[in-house]
């Protein structure tokens, strides 16, 4: 705040989850910019959503917010091609990125343990 005499928030937001309300978070958590003079924050939402999201259009364009989809990421072919260089140079450890693997067998433990929140991080069932 102060550096265009907007209100504090973030510049960008991302909803990663795709619910109502997570969304309306992610939108009321980017700061408000000025007609004429600054935009306002930007809400991204990554996360599919699972109904029809309702808000305030007009608050959203009063305050110079964006509000832009992202359908898996936005991610094109070339950047697939790069991760994979990077995965193979040693630049990218995808290793680190899960951070707990599981055997189809224990399916019904690992269901329980997302439920109750025991699974902190990444995790993958593997077949």
């Amino acid at each position: 705040p102060g550096r265009c005499g907007c209100g504090a928030g973030a510049d960008m937001a991302l909803d990663c989850v795709g619910l109502t309300q997570t969304t309306l978070q992610a939108l009321g958590a980017t700061r408000a910019g000025r007609l004429g003079q600054e935009r306002g924050g930007r809400c991204v939402v990554v996360g599919v959503p699972k109904k029809p999201l309702g808000f305030d259009l007009f608050g959203m364009m009063a305050a110079e917010k964006t509000m832009l989809g992202s359908m898996a990421g936005s991610c094109r072919q070339d950047h697939i091609d790069m991760f994979v260089d990077w995965y193979l140079d040693g630049r990218l450890d995808l290793q680190t990125l899960v951070t707990d693997r599981y055997p189809l067998e224990q399916i019904a433990n690992v269901v329980g343990a997302l439920g109750r929140g025991d699974i902190l991080g990444r995790a993958l069932v593997t077949m």
